[in-house]
Parts: structure tokens; C-alpha cells; sequence
């Protein structure tokens, strides 16, 4: 009988340690792809406001205050029109599914730390 506990115990161990491998994994990778996405979009982004001449609108706050507080709202609504919307929303898109998965990792680190803890310490008592 303590024979077929232990192999039941051993599949049940190998099952949760495949599970914590797998979703560990596919995190990193999820986080990785995205935190790659950003970084790609956000220099496509840049090159095409660089190549556009949108920077050049920053110059204005060099003026005087009075000159800047009245065209202000004019220069930032040009900005945003020079953007690209679909290329933003694609990079903030992409930082936001960065930053979850970072949070749920955060968030669940504890739990991940004891599972992994206790896989461990059941492996080191097998041998």
C-alpha cells in the first residue's frame, strides 16, 4: 500500500513541478515578447517623429511664458496629430502586458516561492 502512495505522490509532485515550469515559462516569454514589442514600436515611433520634424515643436518651450501658455493647447493638438495613433495604441498596448505579467508575478511571487520551495525539498528527500 505505501508503494502505490508513493507513486501516486510522485505523479501528483511531477505534475505541479511541470505545471510551475510551464507557467513560469510562458510568463518570461509573454513578458519578454512584449517588453520586446515596446521597445521596436517605441523606436519605429521615434524615427517617424524624428523623420517628421515633431521634435522641432519643443523648441517653443524656449520662448517666453506668456507666449508658451498661449499656444500651448494649439502645439500639443498638432502634436497629436502628427502621431500615429495605431503605433501608440500598439505601444502602450504592449506596456501594459509587460506590466501585468510583471504584477502577477509580484503579486503571486510568494506562492510561486513556497511551491518551488517545497518541489525542492520533496526532490532532496527522494534521493
Amino acid at each position: 500500500m505505501k508503494n502505490v502512495e508513493n507513486k501516486i505522490l510522485k505523479k501528483i509532485y511531477f505534475w505541479e513541478a511541470r505545471k510551475i515550469t510551464v507557467d513560469f515559462f510562458l510568463k518570461i516569454i509573454v513578458f519578454l515578447s512584449s517588453f520586446l514589442f515596446f521597445l521596436i514600436l517605441g523606436e519605429i515611433l521615434f524615427e517617424i517623429l524624428k523623420e517628421q520634424r515633431s521634435f522641432e515643436l519643443l523648441n517653443f518651450f524656449q520662448e517666453d511664458f506668456e507666449v508658451v501658455k498661449k499656444y500651448f493647447f494649439d502645439n500639443v493638438f498638432i502634436f497629436w496629430l502628427e502621431v500615429p495613433k495605431f503605433l501608440l495604441l500598439s505601444l502602450f498596448l504592449s506596456l501594459g502586458i509587460s506590466s501585468a505579467v510583471i504584477l502577477v508575478v509580484i503579486k503571486n511571487f510568494k506562492i510561486y516561492k513556497n511551491k518551488i520551495k517545497n518541489l525542492y525539498q520533496w526532490f532532496l528527500k527522494q534521493k
